[in-house]
């Protein structure tokens, strides 16, 4: 070998990550954990909080035996991550910056947007002072209150629009919300409404069955293709488009959800805010440097947490391949549309869903078993899945 011979290694790469739920915490630790000292890996959020989302749906219901709902990012994040605890407010594509809320700007070579969504309650009139919801800590907190001052009526359960995050969120309620109400005496003198803006009470047909058996087993009443247009917290009404009314004393709504301001402000989305997303690369349409995953993409898959998890293990792949020059590893070259979710039927059971672009849905009936397996995710959760462990 030539003595005089230098080799000449790469510097670290930049990346930037964008969000801090499942897919951007997770990604952030594979791709550090992957290229080490030779990428600069930073995680940007403006919330100090990892939020276990599914463990939301217990906080109403003050079952919060199995899992914690939110822990600081910084405890789950490997050495090679920093974690910058701020706001972004402007993507520049072009110049390969973000811009902070401080001024600064902060360069990438390659930039992961896991942004997730914010709620757009001006779209549905009313629907900030006149219905509950469980997606954020905060209001799961206030529904818990809620539910603790209730002593019967109806409680209607409902979705503003198609789709929202966590799609079974709703019905995991409905179900939980039947099992309290007869823990607490409250069944007696209480009906629960269950509504969609759909003609069945979920996307996938074999769930829907048996979610819809399970709704006349025990009484609750199901309205398909009620699309609400307006609130009115005073009168205790849910109006629906067409002028139908719906009465209710609680009434408990997934809100109106779009990509983040962050997103729109820089001319990325679409309309709504979502972002343009390649279905198997992943790639945001256009961009060869830049990745989305999790809640913000416009891909036509639950936006439910292990899709976010399938997605960051195929962009951290893609990354280090791109910054090594290779080809990513076959079984992480493409996101196949993987999404799977434990769905609480109530009665101590739940039922399981896994799906993907190519194959039907597939639907395991509810059991005891699969819900003792939701409870063992739950307590794994934080060992595993953040931390890209499993």
């Amino acid at each position: 070998m030539d003595a005089n011979l230098v080799i000449e290694e790469k510097s670290p790469i930049r990346v930037a990550v964008v969000g801090g739920g499942v897919g951007g915490t997770l990604v952030a630790n594979l791709i550090g954990r992957r290229l080490g000292e030779r990428a600069a890996v930073e995680l940007v959020t403006a919330s100090p909080w990892h939020v276990y989302e599914p463990g939301l749906l217990y906080v109403p219901f003050d079952d919060l035996q199995q899992v914690d709902v939110q822990r600081p990012i910084r405890d789950l994040l490997r050495p090679e991550v920093s974690l910058v605890e701020e706001p972004a407010v402007a993507i520049d594509v072009a110049g390969k910056r973000l811009r902070m809320r401080s001024g600064l700007d902060l360069s990438w070579d390659y930039l992961v947007l896991a942004t997730g969504t914010e709620f757009a309650a001006e779209r549905l009139p009313g629907s900030a002072q006149g219905a509950h919801h469980f997606f954020t800590v905060e209001a799961a907190e206030k529904l818990h209150d809620a539910l603790f001052r209730f002593t019967g009526g109806r409680i209607v359960v409902a979705a503003a629009e198609l789709p929202h995050k966590h799609p079974q969120a709703l019905l995991e309620f409905a179900f939980l919300l039947s099992d309290y109400c007869e823990r607490n005496g409250l069944a007696g003198r209480t009906e629960i409404v269950f509504s969609s803006p759909a003609d069945r009470c979920f996307w996938e047909p074999a769930l829907a069955r048996i979610a819809e058996k399970r709704f006349e087993e025990r009484g609750i009443r199901f309205e398909p293709r009620l699309s609400p247009a307006a609130v009115l917290p005073d009168a205790k009404l849910l109006v629906a488009r067409g002028g139908r009314e719906i009465p209710y004393d609680l009434l408990v709504m997934a809100p109106p959800q779009r990509g983040v301001e962050l997103v729109r402000r820089s001319g990325l989305g679409n309309t709504d805010g979502w972002l343009p997303t390649d279905p198997e690369t992943l790639r945001l349409r256009g961009v060869r440097d830049v990745w989305v995953l999790g809640d913000c993409s416009d891909l036509a898959v639950s936006r439910a947490p292990s899709a976010a998890d399938h997605q960051a293990r195929v962009v951290a792949e893609a990354i280090a391949a791109d910054y090594e020059g290779r080809s990513p590893r076959r079984s992480l070259a493409v996101y196949d549309g993987s999404v799977q979710f434990f769905v609480e039927m109530g009665d101590g059971q739940a039922a399981f869903l896994d799906a993907d672009y190519e194959h039907p849905a597939s639907v395991q009936e509810p059991s005891k078993a699969i819900a003792a397996g939701r409870r063992a995710f739950d307590r794994a959760y934080w060992q595993l899945i953040p931390t890209g462990l499993a």
